[in-house]
Parts: C-alpha cells; structure tokens; sequence
C-alpha cells in the first residue's frame, strides 16, 4: 500500500509474497542464462540470501552488479557491508546511506565521509540520489554532484527506481557514468510528476521527444 502525502512524497507497505520463493537454488538452476548477463541489477525484495548469492555468482562470472538496497526495512538493515561493497555500483538515497554506514546524514561534509566508508571497503562507484536536489557519483578520486530538473512534484512513488532503470539503460548501451546519471536525473524528475509508479514513466520515444526540447 502507497501513501502519497500533498508535498508529493509517500509511505508504503511492502509485502514480500511471491519474492520470498526466489531462492539461491533458483539462481544455479538459472546459472547458463545468466551467464550472458552484461549487468545484474539487485535490489532487496529478495531474501539477503538470495541476494548474497546472485552477488556471489556474478562477481564468479565476471558480471558487474549494481545494488539498490531498498526496501531498507528491520531484516535488511543487517545487510552486510563486506559482501554489497564487491559490487560495482551502490545505488541509494540518503537514508539508506546513513543506515548502512550508521552515520548521520545532515552535511555535505557528512555524506562525504560517509561515501568514503564505504568505498574504503571495496565499492567502487556510489550513486548517492538526493531527491530534487539532484545527485552525486562518488568514486576513488571522483565526486561529481548532477543537477535534476526543477518540477512541481505531484507523486514520488517509483522515482527511486526510475533513476536506476533509466540509469542501467544508457550505461549499458555504452554511455559514461555523469552522462548516464543526467538521463536518469531528468527521467525521474519527469516521472514525480505524474501519479502512479509505472504509470508515471515515460515511454523510451515520450523521453526521447522531451529531451529534444531541451
């Protein structure tokens, strides 16, 4: 269940059902498909285990993972930071971050030490999203902070995974990291304006169309 609040952002209820059934068996019974992936993305519908094993399986295989620790919920506040920090890419919002470093997250100064923790466990690439105020790609060496569109927020709801799907899309079709983040930047700032989660995001040729009138 969502709740929207009238500033357009939301509560939900998160029941796992049919998500609980995915297993680390299903993941090896699935492994010769798999195997052909050029990117997993992983987020934490799924039971830590099954996540620590597709984790596990596509550093194996030489796949890349993108996690998004989300729903950031009383089981997966235990997720480990040793086994998400061999991922290659850490998507998350401010509280996500403060949870798993157990850092308050109230600075700029802040953010970054709490960025730098997890890199200095092994993640390389943290893609820290600040809701309209944009966001910001930490790497060794790297900080490089990315501006969203300024919108009138109608509904929040899904614009989290809006900034991965529309991010995974274009870097996987090649684009860097800063120009893959602009993309997903304006796609979920369009998709907060409208109602809904799926419903509110714009088809491949709508985003297409928008970005021309830039």
């Amino acid at each position: 269940m969502i709740i929207v609040e009238p500033s357009g952002q939301y509560r939900s209820i998160f029941y796992r059902g049919a998500s609980d059934f995915l297993t680390p068996e299903n993941i090896l019974q699935a492994a010769e498909d798999l195997k052909k992936c050029g990117l997993f993305v992983i987020q934490l519908e799924i039971s830590l285990e099954t996540v620590y094993a597709a984790i596990d399986f596509a550093n194996k295989n030489n796949i890349p993972v993108l996690l998004n620790p989300s729903p950031m919920n009383a089981i997966n506040k235990n997720l480990s930071i040793e086994k998400i920090c061999t991922c290659e890419f850490l998507v998350l919002n401010e509280i996500e971050l403060e949870i798993l470093t157990k850092s308050r997250i109230d600075s700029q100064k802040n953010i970054r030490e709490a960025a730098r923790k997890l890199l200095a466990h092994g993640i390389k690439n943290i893609i820290l999203t600040l809701g309209s105020h944009g966001s910001i790609w930490f790497a060794e060496g790297v900080e490089e902070f990315v501006p969203t569109l300024k919108v009138e927020s109608i509904d929040s709801t899904g614009a989290g995974d809006a900034v991965t799907g529309c991010f995974v899309k274009n870097y996987a079709q090649g684009k860097s990291i800063p120009e893959s983040m602009q993309l997903a930047s304006k796609y979920a700032a369009l998709s907060v304006t409208r109602k809904g989660t799926q419903d509110s995001y714009l088809t491949a040729k709508e985003f297409e169309n928008f970005l021309n009138t830039l």
